[in-house]
């Protein structure tokens, strides 16, 4: 098969999923929806790791996306723990192969059952206590209200859930004028998809839907300030949300008059 990604997208600039769908399984299919297709504006696809805000791999960008992931072991401990003893474990018994003369009788034991007793040596330590108090919080109380667009804009409150563990997306939006009343909603299925990568769905959904309602001035809030981040600064074109980011800025570009505004 000599065909390129594009040729997987319809004449809408959308996935062509009829011409594909029966190759592929449908949790990849589901992966495919959260990307958007390839398009001309856009600079050709690269291969990127997802984890850091430039898309370039590094060791030490591999160890602090584990020693700073909030998942859970096989026995419920925190993964980040596992992993430092992990690589502390290797290292140790890189070492100990190496250089040491005494007999260590861990050293009798396979690699992953000396990481397992270490881990539950230091799980034990860590949690005696799991019953103790947690630190007093001071909470503070902050009214959130909807406010009225300027005369002749629109406003669109979009939003966006990931549900775990599948990582199964969605998105949606309203869209209401300067009285506050709702002109329409929309929701989409995103795919598999990070939260970013969803609200930036809903924003891409949003700006596709205003040609449609015949809408010059556009006001689109959300709640994620890191996305509304994503889409005011310039950021390299490895980074994993770059390709809708950059859709949605080449929109903003051409209809001066979208605002893209965090709000609680």
């Amino acid at each position: 098969m000599d065909l390129s990604v594009q040729a997987y997208a319809d004449s809408n600039g959308c996935w062509d999923f009829s011409s594909f769908q029966h190759l592929i399984p449908p949790t990849v299919m589901q992966e495919i929806r959260g990307g958007l297709p390839p398009q001309a504006s856009l600079q050709a696809d690269k291969v990127i790791w997802a984890f850091n805000n430039n898309g370039n791999f590094s060791t030490k960008d591999w160890i602090n996306q584990n020693i700073s992931s909030p998942l859970l072991n096989s026995n419920g401990d925190p993964w980040h723990i596992t992993f430092a003893i992990a690589i502390w474990s290797l290292w140790q018994a890189r070492n100990d192969f190496l250089f040491s003369s005494t007999h260590n009788l861990l050293m009798d034991m396979p690699l992953f059952h000396r990481i397992h007793v270490k881990a539950l040596e230091i799980f034990s330590t860590l949690y005696s206590d799991r019953g103790s108090s947690s630190p007093n919080r001071n909470p503070r109380q902050v009214l959130i209200n909807w406010k009225c667009p300027p005369n002749d804009y629109v406003k669109c409150n979009v939003d966006a859930s990931v549900r775990p563990p599948t990582g199964e997306a969605t998105c949606g939006g309203v869209f209401r004028n300067d009285h506050g009343t709702c002109i329409m909603g929309f929701v989409r299925n995103v795919g598999v998809a990070t939260i970013n990568i969803a609200e930036l769905w809903g924003i891409y959904s949003a700006l596709t839907l205003v040609g449609q309602l015949n809408i010059a001035n556009i006001w689109i809030e959300l709640d994620s300030l890191c996305v509304v981040s994503l889409i005011n600064k310039d950021g390299p074109h490895t980074h994993p949300c770059y390709a809708i980011v950059q859709a949605i800025r080449n929109y903003i570009n051409l209809h001066p008059n979208t605002r893209v505004t965090h709000c609680f």
